[in-house]
């Protein structure tokens, strides 16, 4: 008969807790011209979709071509550091320089890097993104 120690089942029950934590992507593959090469997550400002194709913005200005729509990626970012602008941006809490009030309720996002139009945030999300800026 096989008895039961509290400590072995707090061990176990840790485990398990460890390994439903969520892993978050920490780089990306890229391909360049004449060669792969990483860039890592920490190092990206935002990113966007444009014509079907999704980049991504470096801190530096440096655009890159990911091979994953926005929809996966928002399921691999942390969303501690990552937020959903609208349809077409996943935004770096670091690349927001600053939010201003548009009309009906709206926002309008500067971002660092400049991006080249401007970036609004629906009525709905806005107040989210204020709550995620400030936790």
């Amino acid at each position: 008969m096989y008895t039961y120690n509290l400590s072995n089942i707090e061990q176990l029950l840790k485990s398990f807790a460890e390994k439903k934590e969520k892993q978050f992507r920490t780089r990306f593959l890229i391909s360049g011209p004449k060669h792969l090469y990483t860039v890592q997550v920490s190092d990206i400002a935002y990113f966007y979709s444009e014509d079907k194709i999704t980049f991504a913005v470096t801190k530096d200005a440096k655009n890159h071509v990911i091979d994953f729509p926005l929809n996966k990626l928002e399921e691999q970012l942390d969303d501690r550091m990552f937020f959903r602008a609208n349809r077409q941006f996943i935004l770096s809490a670091d690349a927001i320089k600053s939010i201003q009030n548009h009309f009906n309720g709206k926002a309008v996002v500067s971002v660092i890097p400049p991006y080249s139009e401007t970036i609004y945030i629906s009525r709905e999300k806005v107040s989210l993104l204020k709550m995620w800026l400030n936790s």
